[in-house]
């Protein structure tokens, strides 16, 4: 992969004219995260501190983003709820992210209730499915896959399927033998839906030096890797509506 710095003027070209979902865990956050450090003018990666969770948020975020919602339950992570989101009136985009713990729930049915707001969708979810929820053999998870790929398909919206990234398989062997087994699966889901899919766990191989100590999560070099191969799919999906100066993409409201 070229190593060539990402600028925040190019990153703000791509993302004009466009109102973009991510939804998922916190490697999803840490996507969305990295994407808005660029797109407000900071030529740098994140540090360390900002990829990491917050449990004390306000309401505004790192780069001044709007936290929309933010609820951490202390008993149970898996009912968590965060939404931020990322305006520019300037240069015409938005981007949003939510937090999910499971592939379909309450939260992934209300969300899709409301995707219209949103003309290209990134999820990711699959680490949390296969450990909170008693999932050994990930059966459950394939058939919530289908209830949600069914759901989005229907929505007429550019869906692009993030696979997982590689885990550490030395600290996590029966997560990485599932993922291993499963992944395969979900994206010939995916595929015959006619998504597009953004396979991690392929294209960070050769970067498994720049996950964080954990095992699960990534340094900010490895962030910068996958915005990167995020802007690169972002920039391939043609720009069909441009809205005007008084459509109301930036003020998409979604409530759980």
């Amino acid at each position: 992969m070229e190593n060539i710095p990402l600028k925040t003027v190019d990153v703000r070209e791509i993302l004009k004219d466009r109102v973009v979902l991510f939804v998922g865990d916190s490697i999803v956050r840490g996507i969305f995260k990295d994407l808005a450090c660029l797109l407000t003018g900071n030529d740098r990666l994140l540090y360390d501190q900002e990829l990491k969770f917050n449990r004390h948020e306000n309401k505004q975020g790192l780069f001044g983003e709007v936290i929309d919602l933010f609820t951490v339950d202390r008993k149970n992570s898996i009912f968590n709820q965060e939404k931020r989101v990322l305006r520019s009136t300037e240069d015409h985009y938005s981007i949003t992210f939510v937090f999910c713990s499971r592939v379909w729930n309450k939260t992934m049915s209300q969300l899709i209730a409301n995707i219209d707001a949103y003309d290209i969708v990134f999820m990711c979810s699959q680490i949390w499915d296969l450990t909170r929820y008693r999932d050994e053999y990930g059966e459950i998870y394939l058939k919530n896959i289908d209830l949600l790929f069914d759901k989005l398909k229907l929505s007429g919206k550019h869906v692009i399927w993030i696979v997982t990234p590689p885990v550490d398989n030395r600290q996590y062997t029966k997560l990485d033998q599932l993922m291993s087994n499963i992944n395969s699966l979900v994206i010939s889901k995916a595929v015959d839906r006619d998504f597009s899919v953004l396979n991690l766990n392929k294209d960070l191989q050769n970067y498994l030096h720049l996950r964080s100590n954990d095992g699960l999560h990534w340094s900010p070099e490895g962030h910068r890797i996958i915005t990167r191969l995020l802007i690169n799919c972002i920039g391939k999906i043609p720009k069909n509506n441009i809205p005007n100066e008084n459509d109301s993409m930036h003020y998409v409201s979604f409530f759980y």
